[in-house]
């Protein structure tokens, strides 16, 4: 190639950007214009229905919890069975199957 044919080739390549430069430029302007015309709406609140552990997770049926405080049974840990009226306590079922209550706050969920 001689230098004439470079400087073409060049000076295309140049238009070429410029014109995608003008492209992208009034794509942003029509985007942030849809945005002025139809604001972003807030997601809507999530909504809990069961307990929640210490951490703020709700408690599901199913759910690993580990049991945070110390009471009547030797089990550390177990899966949850079911809730008493309002949500006060958490059963959970000990790998012996004993039925363990405790207070949701006195709870942590291991695994979802």
């Amino acid at each position: 190639m001689n230098r004439r044919s470079t400087i073409e080739n060049l000076r295309r390549e140049l238009e070429n950007l410029a014109i995608a430069s003008k492209n992208i430029e009034r794509a942003i302007r029509e985007l942030e214009d849809q945005d002025l015309q139809h604001p972003v709406r807030q997601a809507a609140p999530v909504v809990v229905n069961g307990p929640l552990d210490r951490n703020g997770n709700e408690i599901r049926i199913g759910h690993k919890i580990k049991f945070l405080t110390k009471g009547k049974f030797k089990a550390t840990q177990g899966t949850v069975t079911r809730f008493s009226k309002n949500n006060v306590r958490v059963f959970a079922a000990s790998e012996d199957g004993t039925e363990i209550p405790r207070a949701p706050r006195n709870v942590r969920i291991l695994q979802e």
